[in-house]
């Protein structure tokens, strides 16, 4: 995204700090709040059709400042911890297994699902998200499913637009596309920035990816810290996942998992990370500003 569009200076490195994978279950709200309240955190996004997205609701109405927006969600990956569409299994079955839940992985849906179908259940988690208090500030897409066909981005651009909810774009690489997993690889396909801006929408200039570290608090924290000082001029999206320690976030995703997760609440909690901010000259946001860009 252009920084004049945000009153900011070209050379300004603006970094949004996100959380993605709220209202998943209660680990990840207890954990990805306080980041957001007393960390470094600046946004987040909420999976709707979770169990755990009315904790959220409460939260926002008790701060109503958090930035949160609709991480919109079409597979359920975890093997024994499931969610299916929130416009009804009936109403879009080409999104759902035998067992009436979301398929667990991006192709499955991308194979299968009706480009109706997949319209009907994006408008119907924003429309829940809406009904339960949450005021959504932005539009993004778990495990990149939006991404994942040219009918689906473009119904993904379109519902936001309508809804005045800016879909979380990334401007695609000049190099390396190759390098990109399968599904970013189409998506750097049918993406054209400048047709996109001219549209109105917003585009990430640079995206940080989740970090994996070799298993000790200490390398995460190096990581993440390294890709704050290596943020570019423009908008950068730092995308983390967070969890407290326990049974829960252990017994849904893993032992393996929930330790990377809880690792990524340590780090962005951190009072050194925010005076790795200041030194790098990085200036944190969160997505209102680009909202408020994408409306205006």
């Amino acid at each position: 995204m252009r920084n004049a569009q945000l009153g900011s200076e070209p050379e300004d490195k603006l970094l949004i700090i996100h959380i993605d994978d709220i209202g998943m279950c209660h680990s990840a709200n207890v954990a990805s709040l306080d980041a957001l309240r007393n960390g470094a955190a600046t946004s987040g996004t909420v999976m709707i059709p979770c169990p755990w997205t009315l904790e959220v609701a409460e939260a926002a109405a008790d701060t109503p400042d958090l930035d949160l927006g609709v991480h919109s969600t079409f597979t359920s990956e975890w093997e024994r911890y499931k969610w299916g569409p929130v416009a009804g299994r009936g109403e879009v079955p080409s999104l759902t297994e035998v067992t009436g839940y979301f398929p667990r992985w991006v192709p499955e849906v991308a194979e299968k699902a009706e480009a109706a179908d997949f319209e009907r259940e994006l408008r119907a988690q924003i429309d829940q998200a809406l009904l339960i208090g949450l005021k959504p500030t932005h539009l993004d897409t778990h495990m990149a499913t939006c991404y994942g066909r040219g009918d689906f981005f473009e119904i993904y651009l379109r519902v936001g637009k309508e809804y005045g909810i800016p879909p979380m774009v990334v401007r695609p690489p000049k190099k390396d596309i190759e390098g990109l997993p399968k599904v970013l690889a189409a998506w750097a396909e049918f993406i054209s920035p400048e047709r996109l801006e001219d549209e109105g929408h917003v585009l990430i200039d640079h995206v940080c990816m989740p970090v994996r570290a070799d298993g000790t608090l200490e390398a995460k924290r190096s990581a993440y810290h390294d890709e704050i000082r290596c943020c570019v001029p423009g908008v950068n999206l730092l995308i983390t996942h967070m969890a407290t320690e326990g049974e829960e976030a252990s017994a849904i995703m893993g032992a393996e998992r929930a330790r990377r997760r809880f690792e990524d609440y340590k780090v962005f909690t951190e009072q050194e990370t925010l005076r790795v901010v200041e030194q790098s000259g990085v200036k944190l946001i969160g997505w209102r500003p680009l909202q408020q860009a994408f409306v205006g």
